[in-house]
């Protein structure tokens, strides 16, 4: 994660998502997050290694991005649909989310995780 920005990420777009994809009380977020992650995990298997990590990270970075696009498309399909000011204010503050920088966070909280899980057994 980089020193600049908003709160230690790229920008706001990014801080905010990881927010709220971390505040989710419902657990649906965290759920999906976590199947995203597993499927992303199982194409590689060697993704603790230094050599897979940049790649698993990647992908799983793209696979979080189209599980939201798809998401935001079924949910408010308005937002692309339609030609408005709040259309175009939402997507130019969605396509600067660090896609990217989230999917390392996440996969540092996921290993962590793990680890803990390690550490009990």
């Amino acid at each position: 994660m980089s020193d600049h920005g908003y709160n230690g990420f790229q920008n706001y777009a990014t801080w905010v998502t990881k927010c709220w994809l971390d505040n989710d009380e419902s657990g649906f977020v965290e759920h999906n997050l976590r199947e995203i992650w597993e499927q992303t995990r199982h194409y590689h298997p060697d993704y603790e290694f230094e050599e897979s990590k940049s790649d698993t990270i990647s992908e799983f970075a793209t696979s979080l991005e189209n599980y939201h696009d798809e998401r935001l498309r079924n949910d408010f399909p308005m937002l692309y649909d339609n030609a408005n000011v709040f259309a175009d204010l939402f997507n130019h503050q969605y396509f600067t989310i660090g896609w990217q920088e989230l999917a390392e966070t996440f996969f540092d909280d996921f290993m962590e995780n793990e680890e803990d899980i390690e550490a009990t057994e």
